[in-house]
């Protein structure tokens, strides 16, 4: 055969010409619709197997292969090629480009292997000693990936396997962290999105660093270990967290979620109070009950009505206050459109009611207008005004509503290529003074986000470091 390129169309449509005979296979691979190009090939009749040579590409469906040899068994659906092998699959709105050396594939099932394989899902970038290619999925065996793409990455995350749902997810077990050369910890479980547009911050892989009056030092970070399957209805989230002066801070929360509802029972011992941007107060949780009615469509589906219920057993700190607490809130929201503009509102009126040792009751009607958009290029920001009118009392601080009416801003502020200020800010418009303001300086680097921030209420100073991609 010349060291020419050579059209495999002919010699596919060839074997379509041959009649079949007794004991055929008729649902083996379409020959009209593959096509290619190769420097040589051979052809065996009989069995109705094409091995291809140099500068090999072949087109079938949602598959692109490129190799140094191919070879293609019509009658078993099957493919396989070898050599500086490139796979271009596209499977709906995601395309997925793999590198590597060896590769298989059956048509029928849509299963394959690809080894000392690569494949990246930007900013994620996967390697492994093998690639399993599983109908809509994958998995990486013998793994490293990284967001960082450099050719010595800054970091990379390490595991036996991974397994990827292109466009929606990758999840690891015991994944290990490096920094360069140096292996720092090992995380048992990690989930990152792989969704399309999603807009993505900066993952906090290490323990966050805080230095405040009711701690002196404190570590906090949260684990979600995979105690159940990835695509069932219950998770479970724990709380860590280690104070110089408080001890051990955490909690462990399990869900039950459905579309419609969803029950939650925690535990805790001095863990922050329900609104990050109250006061200082610790609770332990001893433990409580809750359930949540998740936007239910009423009016036409023009209004979204939710509620929450809960109940258990509070102690706060540090005044030490315990009692039993019975909770219940009513909430309506909509996004409403301002006539005569484009702007528009998303609005929430909501009805609480709490119940307390003794007797002692608690309630508040509220109403919450606000905005979020992109303010200027650089600055995606949310304002808000607040309103509350209360009745009652409660013992506790950290459902006490300390503030009446309020306008809120919260946001981030990108400046330059390299630097963002996030923020959050409440105004209290009675006292005409700021009830917090916390605000942040964060540095992205290539591979890596640094930074602190600031809490007013709390004279909090928080460090942290986010690893980009992830």
């Amino acid at each position: 055969m010349p060291d020419r390129l050579v059209p495999l169309c002919a010699l596919l449509l060839a074997l379509l010409a041959r009649p079949a005979t007794a004991g055929e296979a008729t649902e083996n691979l379409h020959y009209e619709t593959a096509k290619g190009k190769a420097d040589s090939y051979t052809l065996d009749y009989g069995s109705e197997v094409l091995t291809a040579t140099g500068s090999v590409t072949l087109e079938y469906a949602d598959l692109t292969l490129a190799a140094d040899s191919v070879t293609v068994d019509f009658r078993g659906n099957l493919v396989s090629a070898s050599g500086g092998v490139t796979v271009h699959r596209r499977e709906g709105e995601t395309d997925q480009v793999l590198t590597g050396q060896n590769f298989s594939y059956h048509f029928g099932d849509q299963t394959g292997q690809l080894d000392e394989a690569r494949v990246a899902f930007p900013p994620l970038f996967f390697q492994g000693k093998t690639i399993r290619m599983t109908g809509n999925g994958m998995i990486v065996e013998g793994a490293s990936f990284t967001g960082c793409d450099r050719p010595h990455p800054h970091y990379r995350l390490t595991t036996r396997s991974i397994e990827i749902l292109p466009g929606e997810k990758a999840t690891a077990r015991r994944a290990a962290l490096w920094w360069g050369n140096r292996r720092l910890f090992t995380l048992p479980d990690l989930t990152v999105s792989l969704k399309k547009g999603e807009k993505r911050e900066s993952r906090k892989l290490l323990p966050r660093t805080l230095v405040n009056g009711t701690d002196l030092l404190l570590l906090e970070t949260k684990l979600k270990p995979r105690l159940f399957p990835d695509d069932g209805p219950d998770k479970v989230e724990i709380a860590l967290g280690a104070s110089a002066k408080q001890g051990f801070r955490g909690g462990l929360e399990v869900t039950h979620k459905t579309p419609r509802l969803e029950a939650a029972l925690s535990m805790s011992r001095k863990s922050a109070g329900a609104d990050p941007l109250n006061s200082k107060v610790m609770l332990n949780r001893l433990p409580e009950l809750r359930a949540n009615a998740l936007a239910y469509p009423l009016f036409g589906q023009r209004v979204l009505g939710d509620a929450e219920l809960s109940l258990g057993r509070l102690r706060e700190f540090p005044s030490g206050i315990e009692s039993s607490r019975r909770h219940a809130v009513v909430g309506l929201s909509a996004n409403v459109r301002v006539p005569g503009t484009a702007l528009e509102l998303a609005v929430r009126t909501h009805y609480r009611r709490s119940q307390y040792d003794a007797g002692r009751t608690y309630s508040a009607l509220g109403l919450d207008l606000s905005h979020r958009g992109q303010l200027r290029p650089n600055l995606e920001a949310e304002i808000g005004y607040l309103t509350h009118s209360v009745h009652g009392s409660t013992p506790f601080e950290f459902d006490d509503i300390d503030i009446g009416r309020e306008l809120r801003l919260s946001g981030d502020w990108e400046v330059g290529s390299r630097w963002r200020v996030p923020f959050r800010m409440r105004y209290d418009l009675d006292r005409q003074t700021w009830g917090n303001r916390e605000v942040g300086l964060v540095r992205r680097g290539h591979c890596v986000e640094y930074g602190f921030t600031w809490d007013q209420a709390r004279s909090e100073l928080g460090l942290e470091l986010g690893f980009v991609g992830l």
